[in-house]
């Protein structure tokens, strides 16, 4: 039975970790969540603590948005809260599922739809930027939003970007969260809190 969900923010690192009497006696020992925690060198890593799959993510920025996640629902983390096409430091706003779905990771899988711009991965080893398109479906790992530099000084729409997380094998809805994006000085996307 979940009792309590908490969240730890540790430099580089935001784990959600749930069973509070497992969290307070090593805590107690003056342990950190750090030193309980499974390696955190993924970008995005499924670990289990009783029965329950939680995601664990690395926030690549201080400016992070992260809030605490119920059990069954989802929130999409970003890295940075506003984007041009002309920074020079990323391809995009960074979007990464935050979860607990009380079920595996690879029993669900991840479908995101954006009505404006597009959606490109970016990682290591070589960082080469692939465009995926504006309604794709992935296993969980991070992706960019993005938009042309061929459409700055125009108008553009109120940008909504859908996570549906769905059933692997039937393909039903399981869980969803929508985030959006309002525009500053036109061209600036700026996520809406």
């Amino acid at each position: 039975m979940l009792k309590c969900l908490k969240i730890f923010t540790i430099p580089l690192i935001m784990l959600a970790l749930t069973g509070c009497d497992i969290l307070s006696n090593e805590l107690s020992k003056k342990d950190t969540p750090a030193s309980i925690a499974p390696s955190a060198t993924s970008s995005s890593e499924s670990i289990k603590l009783g029965e329950i799959p939680i995601q664990a993510s690395i926030a690549p920025s201080a400016t992070s948005s992260f809030e605490p996640v119920k059990l069954g629902e989802i929130l999409i983390q970003t890295d940075i809260d506003t984007y041009t096409p002309y920074m020079s430091s990323t391809v995009g706003i960074g979007l990464t599922p935050v979860y607990t779905l009380g079920r595996s990771p690879e029993s669900v899988k991840f479908h995101w739809k954006t009505n404006y711009g597009y959606f490109v991965s970016w990682k290591a080893p070589d960082f080469k930027v692939n465009l995926l398109g504006a309604d794709i479906t992935n296993n969980g790992d991070k992706i960019y939003w993005s938009y042309s530099p061929d459409e700055m000084g125009k108008e553009k729409p109120a940008v909504q970007i859908s996570l549906n997380v769905e059933d692997a094998t039937s393909g039903e809805v399981l869980t969803k969260f929508t985030l959006e994006i309002e525009w500053e000085k036109q061209d600036i996307a700026k996520v809406k809190k």
